[in-house]
This record gives C-alpha cells, sequence and structure tokens, in this order.
C-alpha cells in the first residue's frame, strides 16, 4: 500500500504533541471502524473497510520510529 510515508526523506523530522500520538491514532482508528460499520450496509454507496484506507496503529508507529521525532 501507497502511503505518505513513502515521501518523506529519512532526515525528517516528525513533530509530536507531547506523548498522546499512540491514544489518539487508536481513538481515530477506532472511529473510523464504528464509522464504517455503521455505513455499510449501503450497496449503492460501497465504503472500503479501514483497513484498506489506513495504515493501523501498530504500523504507524513502527514506520515513525525510523524518523526523529521533535516534541512540542
Amino acid at each position: 500500500m501507497a502511503t505518505l510515508f513513502g515521501l518523506f526523506a529519512r532526515t525528517n523530522a516528525v513533530c509530536r504533541y507531547g506523548k498522546t500520538t499512540k491514544r489518539k491514532a487508536s481513538v481515530f482508528y477506532q472511529d473510523a471502524k464504528q464509522r464504517y460499520e455503521q455505513r455499510k450496509v449501503d450497496p449503492m454507496r460501497p465504503l472500503l473497510s479501514p483497513e484498506k484506507l489506513w495504515l493501523n496503529v501498530d504500523e504507524v508507529n513502527r514506520r515513525l520510529k525510523s524518523y526523529p521525532p521533535y516534541y512540542i
């Protein structure tokens, strides 16, 4: 799957706001899964599952570790 990580240079720094990145990513992913479950029933407007649209939280964190963090 192509992601934005493919566009980042290895020397880029990643800005993180405090230590809440993983928790906020988990909340976002759970919300996306809930919205998908609520709205996937319309055959006239088919949806892609969150797994096909976004990286899961563990994969995002694994990829973020390869960039130097910058905490604000």
